[in-house]
């Protein structure tokens, strides 16, 4: 409690545990702060269910595309598969080809491991971000660090996208000539599943 609020973030889970504790050292003000966020998110949940609830997905249908981005002061390295990141920054395989030098890139099993990105294509930081988010990658995670041997900072960012194996055109003719596009498709999808 803080000024007599309850500073906690949004995302916080063990309430149940809190209130015990609150309970135990009888501190009137907090117990009645847990309760009543306890009332208000059961609230909310209930009013807000279809937009909380979680999204069943086939495994079959469907697979994650997963990159890692490591950032530092002069290098942008890619790790994921070979032919995702083709797939995204077609530079590379253009570059790759006109280069009469090996490729230096520690590759396992049809996976790029730590690849130096800036070296193929001419891209800024920024805009590798905006390639990735406008191809429905989102971040999953993120950290951040100085080397000790260098002293140099570094950023590492994990995207993820769920793409289907049987890819879909982007607007698909109905039964009565109307299109529709992916979004509609994805309510269906979600409908389904549920």
């Amino acid at each position: 409690m803080r000024y007599g609020t309850l500073a906690l973030p949004d995302h916080f889970t063990e309430f149940p545990a809190l209130l015990e504790e609150a309970r135990y050292f009888e501190l009137a003000p907090l117990i009645n702060a847990i309760e009543e966020r306890l009332a208000n998110r059961k609230v909310s949940a209930t009013s807000n269910y279809s937009l909380s609830k979680p999204i069943k997905q086939s495994t079959a249908n469907t697979n994650n595309d997963v990159l890692s981005l490591h950032i530092s002061q002069d290098r942008v390295l890619i790790s994921g598969s070979i032919t995702l990141i083709h797939d995204l920054f077609p530079e590379i395989q253009k570059q790759q080809q006109q280069q009469t030098t090996t490729l230096h890139a520690h590759v396992e099993r049809n996976q790029f491991i730590r690849f130096t990105l800036n070296a193929f294509i001419n891209l800024t930081q920024l805009e590798i971000f905006q390639r990735l988010l406008n191809l429905k990658f989102q971040i999953v995670a993120s950290t951040c660090g100085t080397s000790i041997d260098t002293m140099t900072q570094f950023s590492e960012y994990i995207f993820s996208r769920i793409s289907s194996m049987s890819k879909k055109p982007i607007a698909n003719s109905c039964e009565n000539g109307t299109e529709t596009d992916d979004d509609d498709e994805r309510e269906e999808e979600e409908e389904r599943y549920s």
